[in-house]
C-alpha cells in the first residue's frame, strides 16, 4: 500500500528502516521496489511476525515475578 510505504533517497546497495508502531501478533508483508528510467523492479517478498506480547504471556517471556 503506497501509505504504508517508506522513502529512500540511497541510489544503490542495502538499506533499512525502523517500524514503530505495529500491532503484537500480526503478520506483516513487505518488498522492496525500485524506480528508474528504465521501469520499477521489484524485490522478493519478505514477511514477518510480530510477538504476541500481552499481560498474560508475558510470564511465558520472562518468568513468574
Amino acid at each position: 500500500l503506497i501509505a504504508n510505504s517508506l522513502a529512500a533517497v540511497k541510489s544503490s546497495g542495502d538499506f533499512s528502516a525502523n517500524l514503530t508502531g505495529l500491532t503484537p501478533g500480526t503478520t506483516y508483508y513487505a518488498r522492496a521496489y525500485a524506480t528508474n528510467t528504465s521501469g520499477t523492479y521489484y524485490g522478493a517478498q519478505v514477511s514477518f511476525t510480530t510477538p504476541d506480547v500481552t499481560l498474560t504471556n508475558m510470564s511465558k517471556i520472562f518468568g513468574d515475578p
